[in-house]
């Protein structure tokens, strides 16, 4: 078949069948778009996970009947690509047809619109990682619609779309949730063993400090387990802090101090050196370096919204008095 588009290109790739020229083609296709690579994986997916193929006869046949039956005298725009003097044009609308021709368990297509058979639903779940390292923050959206931002260090992981009927996140670091309001699947985080559960609601979840995870609620109400404690409620305005001890505590928090950060604003509350060492590190992605520690208690209050690194440390040293040198990635402080 000459000029054929990317789906019978994709089919021909995964019977073994694709010439050289094509899989050039479908080589460039996925790297055009994270989308085509996403569509790619998955129906990859499932082919690799069905009967054994079809003839290409048989194939072909489908093929025609699917389209003749669900697109006739459909019209779409197309995208040419050109490679070696040869046109391939892909219609968007072509991927519903691509994605019914290859998940259906091989050789039943041709049964179906045969036999005029509704055409069984076929769910198709990717796993998710997303991922920031240290000095960066994600703002991403889930697929139910929830905004998630990730804090530096940290990573969640789910299922696109969700299965089941929960929406559950896999959190490793800190991350705040808005979430999409939904009585019948219930929306969870899973954190170093403890597990925030809400319909529609906004909240935060700190887990990396491995004594502890803390859970601070903004609105709605949220419903927080641990496998060794007794499930606890919060209402808006109040933090629940697990200890890995089997401790619990809850109480009111500061807003900037626990959430400012999505903001950011980075917030210092009577920290110590080394907390404040720790928070420009995670903030700003950078390594320090402390010579000469100073001998009497070091503690720091104080909120920057935006601000540089050079800045925040020249607020710090004013009061604490100590010179201070950035050289790249590198921040040596002199006591």
């Amino acid at each position: 078949m000459e000029n054929r588009n990317i789906d019978w290109i994709i089919l021909a790739f995964l019977r073994e069948e694709a010439t050289t020229n094509e899989v050039e083609i479908l080589r460039k296709w996925i790297s055009d778009d994270k989308e085509h690579q996403n569509i790619f994986e998955s129906v990859k997916l499932y082919w690799e996970n069905s009967m054994p193929g079809v003839k290409s006869s048989d194939t072909e046949k489908a093929y025609s009947r699917l389209m003749s039956k669900s697109f006739r005298g459909y019209s779409e725009g197309v995208i040419n690509i050109n490679t070696n003097n040869r046109s391939i044009k892909f219609p968007w609308y072509r991927i519903a047809v691509a994605l019914i021709l290859f998940f259906t368990l091989a050789g039943s297509v041709y049964f179906i619109f045969s036999s005029n058979q509704p055409v069984p639903e076929i769910l198709v779940s990717t796993e998710i990682i997303k991922q920031n390292p240290k000095g960066q923050k994600l703002t991403t959206y889930l697929p139910d619609g929830s905004k998630v931002i990730l804090n530096s260090l940290s990573r969640i992981k789910y299922s696109a779309p969700f299965v089941g009927n929960e929406r559950v996140v896999e959190l490793m670091g800190e991350a705040f949730f808005e979430v999409e309001k939904d009585v019948d699947k219930p929306f969870k985080v899973i954190a170093n063993g403890v597990t925030t559960t809400a319909l529609g609601t906004s909240f935060n979840v700190n887990s990396k400090n491995n004594d502890f995870v803390e859970v601070v609620l903004i609105s709605g109400k949220v419903e927080v387990t641990h496998v060794s404690m007794k499930p606890v409620t919060l209402n808006p305005g109040k933090s629940a802090k697990f200890s890995q001890n089997g401790e619990i505590k809850i109480q009111e928090f500061d807003y900037l101090e626990k959430v400012g950060w999505k903001d950011g604003v980075l917030a210092f509350d009577d920290n110590s050196l080394s907390e404040i060492i720790n928070k420009l590190e995670d903030w700003y992605g950078v390594d320090f370096k402390v010579k000469a520690m100073p001998k009497d208690q070091f503690h720091y209050t104080g909120n920057y919204k935006n601000g540089t690194l050079k800045e925040v440390l020249q607020g710090i040293s004013f009061v604490h008095q100590f010179e201070y040198k950035i050289s790249g990635h590198i921040v040596e402080i002199y006591f």
